[in-house]
């Protein structure tokens, strides 16, 4: 079966009870983000009280500030390339994203139900999972660079 447009998309992804596009629910009364750059500095609070929160009341995240700035001290201090610096700046940037959504996660969960639900336990593994696969991925960028600049000397 070949689907030509977008409504035949819809049709066939949620059955006949989407005729019509769907439209986001409205904002609550009194929300008003403002609009261009007005956005900008209530968005830019937001982020740095979950970047605050985050790093008090998580452990996790302390540790991975303390090794991310230990790592920056070691790619300022070390002769790599500028690329092979944004790349290693890239992955520790990502280990910190990574938990922060992880904690985001953690947060709706246990908002959600105080009871244990498989479904909860799962979502909260699969987020702790991107963690570790973040912090992999971290590491291996480091240990293969390191080694590269070794070979190099």
């Amino acid at each position: 079966m070949a689907l030509r447009t977008i409504d035949e998309l819809r049709r066939f992804a949620y059955g006949a009870r989407m005729s019509a596009p769907h439209n986001p629910p409205s904002r609550p009364a009194g929300y008003s983000p403002g609009h261009g750059l007005k956005r900008l500095w209530p968005a830019l609070i937001n982020s740095v009280r979950g970047i605050r929160y985050t790093f008090l009341s998580e452990s996790a995240f302390r540790l991975e500030v303390a090794g991310f700035a230990c790592l920056s001290f070691l790619l300022v201090w070390l002769p790599f390339f500028a690329l092979e610096r944004l790349v290693l700046a890239g992955a520790m940037v990502l280990v910190l994203i990574v938990e922060l959504l992880n904690t985001g996660i953690e947060l709706c969960i246990d908002r959600i139900s105080a009871e244990r639900h498989p479904l909860s336990g799962f979502a909260k593994d699969a987020a702790s999972a991107a963690v570790f696969l973040s912090l992999a991925f971290c590491g291996s960028c480091w240990i293969t660079l390191l080694v590269a600049l070794w070979q190099r000397s």
